[in-house]
C-alpha cells in the first residue's frame, strides 16, 4: 500500500503519525537544448520523527528517457519505448542508510 500523497518517495512515505516533513524538487525537460525525449527529476525530503521515530532524508533522482517519433523515422521498433533511470537514498539518522537503484524499460505493444 502506497500513500497517494506528495511526500510518498521512492523508498519511504514520510506520512507516519506526528511527523514534520517538506519535500523540494525540480523537473527539466532537455528539449530546449537540443536532446528531445530527455528528461530530468530529482527530490529532497527530510522528516522530522516524534519520540522514538529517527529523523530523516531521502534524496531521489529520475532520468527519462523517451524517443520522440521523429528521432529515428526508420527505426520504427523504437515507437513506444521508454527507458528509465532512477536512484534514492534514505537516511535514518543514527539507525540505517540504504540506498535503491532501479532500471525500467517500457514498450508499448498494439494490441489492436
Amino acid at each position: 500500500f502506497r500513500s497517494p500523497s506528495y511526500l510518498s518517495l521512492m523508498i519511504c512515505d514520510f506520512d507516519r503519525a506526528r511527523e514534520l516533513a517538506w519535500l523540494a524538487g525540480r523537473s527539466y525537460r532537455f528539449d530546449r537544448i537540443g536532446m528531445p525525449g530527455l528528461a530530468f527529476n530529482v527530490k529532497y525530503a527530510r522528516g522530522e520523527g516524534y519520540g522514538d521515530d529517527p529523523d530523516r532524508d531521502e534524496f531521489d533522482i529520475t532520468l527519462d528517457y523517451r524517443p520522440p517519433h521523429t528521432a529515428f523515422p526508420s527505426w520504427t521498433v523504437l515507437r513506444g519505448f521508454w527507458a528509465r533511470l532512477r536512484y534514492a537514498t534514505l537516511d535514518e539518522f543514527d539507525q540505517r542508510r540504504l540506498d535503491d537503484l532501479r532500471m525500467i524499460i517500457n514498450y508499448e505493444v498494439p494490441l489492436l
